[in-house]
């Protein structure tokens, strides 16, 4: 139970980002989090301006073909600059490189929305990284596929 909570408990929240969608309750969450076996802060449902921006507004391929990356961001940077709302990734394949998530800004994936993080390695940063003793470069790359 203790390894199946923290996971209810990100669904729940996930569940009660979207007006629209939201099947969870504030009561439901508390529920939830009373029940821990640890110490732990009071969750509150998020929430977020009426504002929205439409990715494909900024040049997002929903083909999959050319890469988002920069309409992905702009939409982002845009929303955030503006105290915050929601980024609409409709229907579509969106191949992507890696993008900077704001404060105060919800990424909602419109039903049969794939977003996939291009396989090009030239994308991503080199760090230099300590693996066992050992150090060094890591390239942060993951095949991250997001499918609501």
């Amino acid at each position: 139970m203790r390894k199946l909570l923290p996971l209810l408990l990100i669904a729940a929240v996930m569940g009660a980002c979207s007006p629209e969608y939201q099947t969870t309750s504030q009561r439901e969450i508390d529920l939830l989090t009373k029940g821990a076996s640890f110490a732990m802060p009071k969750v509150k449902l998020p929430s977020f301006p009426s504002r929205t921006y439409n990715v494909l507004s900024y040049g997002a391929d929903k083909t999959g073909v050319a890469l988002s990356t920069e309409a992905f961001q702009k939409a982002i940077d845009e929303c955030s600059a503006a105290g915050g709302g929601t980024v609409i990734i409709p229907e579509g394949i969106y191949t992507t490189g890696p993008i900077t998530l704001q404060s105060n800004v919800r990424l909602y994936t419109e039903k049969n929305s794939f977003i996939m993080f291009s396989h090009d390695l030239d994308l991503y940063e080199i760090y230099d990284e300590w693996f066992e003793g050992i150090p060094t470069k890591y390239r942060y790359h993951r095949l991250w596929y997001v499918q609501w």
